[in-house]
């Protein structure tokens, strides 16, 4: 059992030592809690106190002896998510507040795994409904961990409802694989496909705001271009390589 977990909610090695204790000992007195944490009384007794106001010990009290009992962890979940609400409530106000909600960069990197998923994410969420995004895929080389496999999926379900249309250019090795495959059956894309030789670890989706640029490998990035000259320009791109590329 992954006791740690705790520490995220501010208790010490020493609290996690008596909490375990007490779970493989049942209701227990002060001694019994000391001799098998292998804890001195004082660090027992600041650790019994903790422990109680965190929810994950009761006591009892029987002829002025204190017998205490663990307790699962269940009251930490709604410290979590009150805590995630107000994470939610101050990431919206420092949102609304932040110069860069009014004064927009042109271009934003993402870095690492969340970055690069959250760029991905946050470009499909803002498309207009009927909008057409256009894509040149990854290389067929790239190998995807499990994980992004399925985010990718997400995204999916996420442009469903909107009724996006879709122009994918693939790798033409991907002609028969489960990516070209599922996106057929989920979405209305359309596809055309190039020599294996023109893709590689980086891939580009285009809408009418943004080209976002992203590169798969050790270390994920997503660039946001928003500038309309140069989303333009991208398009003018795709467009040229789309009629260029066979079906």
């Amino acid at each position: 059992m992954n006791y740690n977990l705790l520490k995220q909610f501010g208790l010490k090695n020493s609290d996690i030592r008596v909490y375990k204790s007490l779970v493989s000992l049942g209701r227990s007195k002060t001694g019994e809690i000391i001799k098998k944490s292998g804890l001195v009384s004082s660090v027992v007794y600041t650790s019994l106190k903790r422990l109680i106001q965190k929810g994950l010990v009761s006591y009892v009290v029987r002829n002025n002896i204190k017998y205490y009992k663990a307790e699962l962890p269940d009251r930490l979940l709604d410290e979590t998510l009150k805590l995630a609400d107000g994470i939610t409530t101050l990431s919206k106000e420092i949102s609304e507040t932040m110069p860069s909600k009014r004064i927009r960069n042109s271009v934003n990197t993402f870095e690492e795994e969340y970055g690069f998923k959250k760029a991905l994410m946050k470009h499909v969420e803002e498309l207009e409904e009927g909008e057409e995004i256009c894509i040149v895929a990854f290389s067929n080389s790239v190998n995807f961990k499990k994980e992004p496999r399925k985010f990718f999926k997400e995204l999916d379900t996420v442009m469903k409802p909107k009724k996006c249309s879709v122009r994918m250019i693939m790798d033409e090795k991907m002609r028969n694989s489960r990516a070209h495959k599922d996106r057929k059956e989920t979405l209305g894309y359309s596809f055309r496909f190039l020599a294996s030789d023109f893709f590689g670890f980086n891939a580009v989706n285009i809408s009418k705001r943004e080209a976002l640029l992203s590169v798969y490998g050790e270390t994920p990035m997503a660039i946001s271009i928003q500038k309309p000259e140069l989303v333009k320009g991208f398009q003018r791109h795709f467009d040229f390589l789309w009629d260029k590329a066979s079906e």
